[in-house]
């Protein structure tokens, strides 16, 4: 820049002191200043421009895709569930996930190391291609992670999320009345008939299990399968579950009804005489069935089957509803009462009778004695012998007139009358021994709970070698 002389205005050099014109001193010009606001003004200018570059260079950072991959990585590696249940987003809000479902998740990648890396490279190679301007393939891929779009963020970063598309699992068995479970999670019951078949979702990648239960309270049976869900080609995996329950036929003899019993366990199910359908029941687990009926004086158990796959129909046989010792002890109650019935023929005492007996018994003996004393004034007698017909009696059929259960039994007695005889069937082995034929009719007083003898007749029958002998005397 020239300078010029204040004075006259003539150009000077600039390392003189006077001016050679008119000679006045020279002075220095002031040097220019900018104004403080022009340099806040200026200062604020650069502060945005470098704030802008910040700005874009930490969104832009925060914002590629790569970096969100990198942080999904990172919690699986470190099984941060909370982390990941805020970076992944589940596909148009089908399910909603939780952290039960991400541990499937975790759980499912740390099984399947190369599952994970499949998925990152997957991940990154969807990143690449948004990068690069491109869409990435949409191939219809299922139970798997991808990468999608979210709009912009600030009007110039795009936004990225982790998309989880979830997959289906279809149920298919032929069992009837048998819970569902997945996960430990009860989906649903079958029918009681027919075919079950139903889809079941969506769920979360990763390895999921399946489970059949019947369980009817007498027994249960399960079957699990463990389902793998991840990178399928369609949106549900068909499932077939058996745990092999069904019915079976059971063909009873037993008269009236009888409760079905499994593996010593009471059920609820009667059982009648005939043909009946029952079930479901395990068909694989060789279970134990067999029936009680509760009469009065005991109780009555057939004889065990065991049902499974290869039984279709079970027999069950007639069980006498006295058993052995049921049997001893009547006949020992009627040797008593005979024996003690004579007792009191001999000593004309109706007194001395009065156990197991009824009215009907104690009627008769007071006939007897008064016949005995018009009759045979003289008589005594000895009950040396009974044989019993055990064979020959029916099981104790209920009485409605008497409400109680009645039945008869055959008994050859053997007396010693040396007096004359109250009737005879068969002459004895030995003098003034006679056999008489009885047909006793019994019946059960439950509110005392015991077998009573009600009456008895003469009868003409036959006993043979194997019917069993008391000696009484």
């Amino acid at each position: 820049m020239k300078l010029k002389c204040i004075s006259c205005g003539h150009d000077l050099a600039t390392d003189i002191q006077y001016c050679p014109e008119c000679g006045n001193k020279i002075e220095k010009q002031p040097k220019r200043k900018f104004s403080k606001k022009l340099i806040t003004l200026l200062s604020l200018g650069l502060l945005l421009v470098v704030s802008f570059i910040v700005f874009y260079l930490v969104g832009n950072s925060q914002h590629n895709p790569i970096h969100k991959i990198n942080s999904f990585e990172e919690a699986v590696l470190t099984e941060n569930q909370e982390e990941l249940t805020n970076l992944l987003v589940a596909y148009e809000d089908s399910f909603t996930i939780t952290e039960d479902n991400i541990a499937t998740l975790l759980s499912f990648f740390q099984e399947n190391p190369d599952s994970f890396e499949t998925i990152i490279n997957k991940l990154k190679e969807e990143a690449e291609s948004y990068q690069n301007g491109d869409v990435p393939s949409t191939s219809e891929t299922y139970a798997t992670i991808t990468l999608e779009k979210n709009g912009s963020r600030w009007l110039f970063f795009d936004d990225y999320k982790l998309v989880v598309i979830p997959a289906f699992i279809e149920v298919f068995t032929t069992d009837n009345s048998v819970e569902l479970f997945i996960d430990e999670e009860k989906i649903d019951t079958t029918v009681e008939e027919g075919v079950h078949e139903k889809k079941y979702g969506p769920f979360m990648p990763g390895t999921h299990v399946l489970k059949a239960l019947f369980d009817n309270s007498y027994a249960s049976t399960e079957e699990e399968i463990e389902i793998n869900l991840f990178n399928m080609d369609s949106n549900s995996t068909r499932q077939e579950i058996e745990v092999n329950v069904g019915n079976f036929n059971i063909v009873s003899t037993f008269e009236d009804e009888a409760t079905l019993f499994v593996n010593d366990q009471e059920t609820d199910i009667i059982i009648n005489k005939g043909s009946q359908v029952v079930g479901p029941f395990p068909l694989s687990e060789n279970i134990e069935i067999h029936l009680q009926k509760e009469m009065p004086w005991e109780t009555i158990i057939s004889q065990s089957e065991i049902i499974n796959d290869d039984v279709q129909e079970i027999r069950i046989s007639k069980v006498p509803t006295i058993s052995d010792s049921e049997e001893e002890k009547i006949i020992q109650i009627i040797n008593d009462v005979f024996l003690t019935y004579t007792e009191a023929l001999n000593a004309r005492d109706v007194s001395l009778l009065q156990d197991h007996i009824t009215e009907n018994m104690i009627q008769t003996l007071e006939e007897q004695i008064e016949y005995i004393e018009e009759e045979i004034p003289e008589y005594e007698g000895t009950l040396r012998k009974a044989q019993y017909r055990v064979d020959w009696y029916q099981d104790p059929e209920y009485d409605e007139e008497v409400e109680a259960y009645v039945f008869d039994i055959d008994v050859m007695f053997t007396y010693y009358e040396p007096n004359g005889n109250l009737g005879r069937l068969f002459k004895g082995e030995n003098d003034h021994e006679y056999e008489r034929g009885v047909k006793v009719f019994l019946l059960y007083d439950e509110q005392e709970a015991e077998w009573k003898i009600d009456q008895f007749d003469n009868r003409h029958f036959f006993v043979f070698e194997e019917d069993p002998v008391y000696e009484l005397e």
